[in-house]
């Protein structure tokens, strides 16, 4: 029941209802501590949503400190490179780039890049969105030519994989299409 009850919290977190989400991934993680414990790696999938969420809120500290358990139950399980672990770097280097805590964010997407590529390889989609996040913390921080390498490293996994004409690759080149403009003038 706490899958379903996981998967509900993502679809309503993937809506923007955000109250409703809340509820199920709290329920989620209710119900695997109670049937397995608190540090069971199972318990770190509602927990890593609920970072998600409370990113999207801007409800910061909650948000880390959701990272945090997830990222700890699943070192404790899986060790320190799996693709979970990654994904949670990737939403701490998100929160710290959102805080304007350049040197934690850029540890958090460098340590999600680094276990991407020893994971999945130099070319998958969970490696590109982190280039593109990691890309639009160097513009933010001025450092264009870092970022557009960045950006152009994602387009090119993200057109190969994803299409020309999918969401995540047309932004990351209405992105890098805009920094080159920039870098221009």
């Amino acid at each position: 029941m706490a899958y379903s009850l996981n998967n509900l919290g993502n679809l309503y977190l993937c809506q923007d209802k955000y109250e409703q989400a809340e509820q199920f991934f709290l329920r989620a993680l209710h119900n695997w501590e109670r049937e397995l414990g608190p540090e069971q790696p199972k318990v770190a999938y509602p927990l890593y949503n609920l970072g998600n969420l409370y990113l999207k809120q801007g409800k910061h500290e909650q948000a880390e400190m959701a990272y945090r358990r997830a990222l700890h139950n699943w070192e404790r399980a899986f060790g320190p490179e799996h693709p979970n672990i990654a994904h949670t770097y990737h939403g701490l280097g998100d929160l710290f780039r959102s805080l304007s805590n350049d040197q934690q964010a850029e540890y958090s997407y460098q340590k999600s890049l680094e276990i991407w590529e020893s994971t999945v390889g130099l070319h998958h989609p969970a490696l590109a969105g982190t280039l593109h996040d990691f890309a639009v913390f160097r513009q933010a921080q001025g450092r264009y030519q870092e970022a557009a390498a960045l950006y152009q490293r994602a387009l090119e996994i993200q057109e190969d994989i994803l299409g020309a004409q999918d969401p995540a690759t047309i932004s990351t080149r209405t992105a890098f299409t805009a920094l080159l403009a920039a870098m221009s003038q």
